[in-house]
Formats: C-alpha cells, structure tokens, sequence
C-alpha cells in the first residue's frame, strides 16, 4: 500500500501498435504483457499510432487511463527508402515518424510525466524529445540482425540494400541505447548482440511472460502446425524453405496446418508437391482447436532475432516444438526435453519423424514444455522492476 505522501508514478508508454486483448502476433503479445505489468503500479497513458481519436481503456489493460493515436505508418516503396536515407533514419524508423503521431507526442508533453517507456526503436523519435524525463528503451529484437540475416539469401542489389539498412541501423540503435537513461532487452541473446555493435549501455533482460494454459494441449499422432504472421518476412521465407525443402521428406498421410493470413503468390507456387499435405487456414478466431489436434509445432525460421513468441505459446500449451537455431536463439538453455533443432532439410525432417513415430519421445516432450515455461517465462523479473516505479520519490 503505498503511503499517504506518496502517488501513483504517470507513465506514458509511446509504442507503435496499441495491442487488444486478443493480439496474436507476438509482438504486440509482449507489448500487453508490459503494460498490464506497468498499470498495476503506475498510471499509464499509451500514445500509438493509428486512427486519430481518444480512446478509453480496453479490456486487458486494467489501470490504463487514456489511448492516444494518431498518424499512420509510411509505405513500404523506393520514393519512402529515399526520404529515409535523406533524412539519416532507417527506413523503419522512418515510417513510423509520422508528422501528426509526432504533433500527438509533442501535445503530450505538456503533461507531468515520470517515466517515459517507448515500446520499441520505431518510436524512438518521439521518446527522445521528452527531455529530463527518465526514458526507458525497449527493444524487441537486435533490430540489425534482421537486415544481416535477409541479407544473407538474396542477390544483388536487394543484398546491398539490405548490407547498407543493416550498417545504418547499428548505428542507429547504439545511438539510442546511449541516449536512452534505461535499456530493456527480451533475451541475453538480443543484449550481446547489441552490444557487438558498440553499445556501452548497461542493458536489463526481462524474458517475456507467458501464461501456462490448466491442461496439456496437442495429442500424439495429430497434424503439424505452422502458426505465424505471414506478412512478417522471416516467418514467409523459413516457411516458404520449409514447403520447397521439408515436405517432400515427410509422408504424404502427414498434415500440416498453416495458421497467420493467407499464402503469397510465392508461397502458393511452392505447393502441391509431393509430401505432407498442406491446409492453408489464413486467420482463425482462436488458436486453441489447432493446438488441441496438433502433435508437433513447426517453426522452420532461417532470419530474424529476438525471443520468439509463438514458440512459447505453444510450449505452454503442451506441444514439442521443432526449429532451427535462430528459433531457439535467446531461449534459456534447458529445451532440448521439448525442442528439437534441425538447421537443414534432413535434420528438420528428422526431428519431426522422431516425435511422430516415437510416443515415449513425444510424451516426455509433451510433459517438459508447460515446465520449461513456467521456470522461465512467468514474468517474475519484469513485475519486480515494475513495482519498484512505485516506490521512488515521484510525490
């Protein structure tokens, strides 16, 4: 309880999508978890882009006192990546620095505020103009190595594109860290990879939180599952290298469930081959009947960084998980009871034959998944940081 002297500490959590209480992409999960987290000691106020107007508090974020959004994102087009080189940005940071979001935070600074929490580099901009307010960086990933690792299947010129995005990122985000009064990172992972590329800041890791669902999902002998935004770039390609290169070594009675929008034309031109059969579901009202006839997730990802979200939504539902080493980057290093890597086509194929032919196997890995979650990911860390807010001289 806090004393009489003292007030709830005001946070404005600047982020660039303002999450629902029904986020599926991983992301935008995190993001909920950290205010929920904030909110049940501070006052928070979420500035975000998106459609102009003030919103009140929705379900899932209790302790929320005002929804500000305002702006939108830039295309994604050649005239866009000009203006950012123009303007010394990446081209990330600069779709997301919107003239009338910028507007909405300068608006905002005409309030008291203790802490300022930008929810990602994208918004960064607009967090750094607060001045003497303390400000928190939250990274999600070591945003350069995305650029790094696309670069690495490409040809020229997209792979110098790509190479030139990677350089100016790295130094955007160690020009940041160094602004920033606090950085928060997902994994030990994504704070030694930053800090490879020169950052000085001393950077805290708060694992994501995941809840453990009552019951263990999934059942021995059902269907694969694949689920993932598709329109994110990392989770098209490992899929995409999944369809081309893992199918066909997988029998054709086996079924693969593909969960996350609806195929590219390019994903689309991949299937019907021979191998397991492939149901494109495209977005589903909810996740849970596809976890309850899975046997074994699938995250076959060749790029991106960071913790990855749908992996540990599916372990805490109960499913042996089989990836690649980027997949299981950053995770605590006792998964090999529920995950199985394959960083080639054999490899993968074989992991998933071995749980789906080998019940003992699959069983144990079944069991272990729910409690590798619970002992790393309950979000113990970051609820500790958060009610320390309270207990600073913010009166």
């Amino acid at each position: 309880m806090l004393e009489p002297t003292q007030r709830r500490p005001q946070v404005l959590f600047i982020t660039p999508v303002c999450p629902g209480a029904e986020s599926h992409s991983g992301g935008l999960q995190v993001t909920l978890e950290r205010i929920k987290a904030m909110s049940s000691n501070a006052d928070v106020t979420i500035a975000a882009l998106g459609a102009a107007g003030d919103l009140a508090p929705t379900e899932g974020m209790p302790g929320v006192k005002a929804i500000y959004l305002a702006g939108e994102v830039k295309p994604r087009n050649g005239k866009t990546y000009l203006q950012s080189l123009i303007s010394g940005l990446p081209i990330s940071v600069w779709r997301n620095k919107s003239s009338a979001f910028m507007g909405l935070c300068r608006r905002l600074q005409q309030q008291h505020w203790d802490y300022i929490y930008a929810d990602h580099w994208l918004v960064w901009p607009a967090a750094r103009e607060f001045g003497s307010v303390r400000t928190i960086l939250h990274l999600h990933n070591a945003e350069h190595l995305l650029f790094a690792r696309a670069a690495e299947t490409q040809r020229m010129p997209t792979k110098l594109a790509l190479l030139l995005e990677e350089r100016r990122v790295a130094t955007y985000l160690r020009q940041a860290c160094a602004e920033a009064d606090e950085v928060h990172y997902l994994s030990s992972a994504d704070l030694e990879e930053v800090r490879k590329i020169g950052s000085t800041k001393c950077g805290l890791v708060f694992n994501p939180s995941v809840n453990i669902e009552e019951r263990r999902y999934g059942r021995y002998g059902g269907n694969l599952l694949f689920a993932g935004t598709l329109s994110w770039q990392p989770n098209e390609e490992g899929l995409g290298w999944f369809i081309k290169e893992v199918a066909s070594l997988l029998p054709g009675e086996m079924e693969l469930d593909i969960l996350g929008g609806q195929p590219t034309a390019k994903l689309k031109m991949l299937g019907g081959k021979q191998g397991c059969q492939l149901h494109w579901q495209g977005r589903v009202p909810s996740v849970a009947p596809f976890y309850d006839a899975a046997s074994v997730f699938v995250a076959p990802l060749l790029s991106g960084s960071g913790i990855k979200i749908k992996i540990l939504n599916a372990l805490s539902h109960g499913l042996p998980v089989v990836t690649t080493s980027v997949g299981i980057e950053g995770f605590p290093r006792d998964w090999h009871d529920c995950v199985h890597v394959g960083d080639t086509p054999a490899e993968f194929a074989k992991a998933i034959l071995k749980l789906t032919r080998d019940q003992a196997a699959w069983e144990r890995a079944s069991a272990e998944a729910q409690s590798y979650v619970a002992r790393h990911f309950s979000g113990a860390e970051f609820n500790q940081w958060c009610s320390e807010l309270k207990k600073k001289d913010v009166s």
